[in-house]
C-alpha cells in the first residue's frame, strides 16, 4: 500500500517536472542570452545535485542489504546452535555403518 502511494507520488511529481520543463522551454527560448546562461547553470547544478544524491542512496540501499544479509545470516547461526543439526553418520545417537 505504501509503495502504491509511492508510485502515485513519484509519477504525479514526473508528470509536474515534465509540464515546467515544457514551459521553461518556452521561457528559454523567449529569454535574454544572461537568463539563458543562468538557466544552464541552475539546470547543470541541479543536475550535479540529483547524482550526489543519487549516489548517497545507492550506498545507504547497499549498506542496508549488507546488514540484512548479515542479519539473517546470524539468525541462522542462533538457529543452528540452539537445535545443532545431526551428525550424518549417526542416528539416534548411534553410529550407523558406511
Amino acid at each position: 500500500m505504501l509503495a502504491d502511494a509511492g508510485k502515485r507520488v513519484s509519477s504525479s511529481a514526473v508528470e509536474v517536472l515534465h509540464q515546467n520543463g515544457l514551459k521553461g522551454h518556452l521561457d528559454y527560448q523567449e529569454s535574454t542570452h544572461l537568463e539563458q546562461f543562468v538557466t544552464r547553470f541552475l539546470l547543470k547544478e541541479t543536475t550535479n545535485q540529483l547524482h550526489s544524491l543519487q549516489s548517497s542512496l545507492e550506498c545507504a540501499m547497499e549498506t542496508t542489504a549488507e546488514q540484512t544479509r548479515q542479519e539473517k545470516h546470524e539468525g541462522c547461526v542462533r538457529t543452528e546452535r540452539m537445535y545443532p543439526v545431526p551428525d550424518q553418520n549417526t542416528c539416534s545417537g548411534r553410529i550407523s555403518p558406511n
